[in-house]
């Protein structure tokens, strides 16, 4: 009788724990169409290389980090991390030949990667980034965020990188559940500003000679401005982002200027640009100036990520504080 009843324990104990791993494999293979291709998957990526914090940040909220082995910084910095993920990427790989320029082809070879999460503008320095079938034909995957090359971008191709990053690592459920969160949340924004008066609002990324960089209306920063109950005083121009003169943000005046702030080893970003805002003479009657109406964003809240939605809540807290 004993013995009969360790049998039956030992097979139920060897079929509770065969079900995580048949579930693994049943998983696989998978497909998903990204950047004009199809990216098939026979198993979870095991050696994986991250050029952009948003991505690592999504692959730690599905609780996917384990297989990193490198992530490039952009133009943030390990403090630009949401605290809730801090501790999950602060003391992975942050490799000089991922964060010294643009990587080279050769050094990501080097790497051996099979698997490439990244913005697409990297392909825009093929001569040093090399091309997608560069990586293709040496058996590397590439996953480029859709806000970084689909045209007139929103917050749904977020929501579908966090899907397809999910789909890719065996994480559905948790994709699924980030998604909803992330929609409750700007549904949320959207019923409280809904009927509120609608205020002129310029990004500001940076100046370059006589220019200032701004957002324009095809991208993904357009998109989280209307969410968030604003106008884009340059929905006109059909760039992600360009560049305008100071004559045209005088005549369109902007209510707000939202101001992306960049890592410096100084943390003078922020600072030099109001300093620079404040100083030109040209803007003093401008409306967002003259109020010292700013909102401060990390730049890392401007590119497809989770942070997207830290952006277009602290905008609507902005454009329309008493609904808050």
């Amino acid at each position: 009788m004993k013995t009969k009843r360790l049998l039956i324990l030992c097979t139920a104990l060897i079929m509770l724990l065969s079900i995580p791993v048949l579930a693994a494999q049943d998983a696989y293979p998978v497909t998903v169409s990204n950047y004009n291709q199809e990216v098939t998957l026979e198993k979870e990526p095991e050696r994986v290389v991250i050029l952009t914090i948003n991505s690592a940040e999504i692959l730690a909220a599905l609780g996917k980090t384990d297989n990193i082995i490198g992530i490039a910084k952009g133009h943030n910095d390990v403090q630009d991390i949401l605290p809730e993920y801090q501790d999950a990427l602060k003391d992975l790989p942050y490799p000089k030949s991922l964060n010294d320029g643009i990587p080279t082809l050769e050094n990501m070879l080097n790497i051996k990667p099979d698997m490439v999460v990244m913005n697409a503008y990297y392909f825009n320095a093929a001569k040093i980034f090399g091309t997608l079938e560069d990586y293709t034909n040496n058996g590397i995957n590439i996953y480029a965020n859709e806000g970084s090359y689909v045209p007139n971008c929103t917050i749904e191709n977020t929501y579908n990188d966090v899907h397809n990053l999910g789909a890719l690592f065996n994480a559905k459920e948790r994709a699924e559940e980030i998604v909803a969160e992330m929609q409750n949340t700007v549904k949320d924004v959207q019923e409280k500003v809904e009927g509120k008066e609608k205020k002129k609002v310029m990004l500001f990324d940076s100046t370059r000679e006589d220019m200032f960089i701004i957002a324009g209306g095809i991208g993904l920063v357009n998109n989280m401005i209307e969410l968030a109950g604003g106008e884009n005083i340059f929905k006109d121009v059909e760039k992600q982002f360009g560049g305008v003169n100071i004559e045209e943000i005088i005549a369109r005046n902007p209510d707000i200027i939202a101001i992306s702030e960049y890592f410096t080893e100084t943390n003078d970003d922020v600072k030099n640009k109001i300093d620079y805002l404040n100083s030109t003479e040209e803007l003093s009657e401008v409306t967002a100036v003259k109020e010292g109406n700013y909102v401060i964003v990390p730049v890392i809240a401007t590119f497809p990520g989770l942070q997207n939605i830290d952006f277009i809540t602290k905008l609507a807290k902005a454009i329309a504080p008493e609904a808050f």
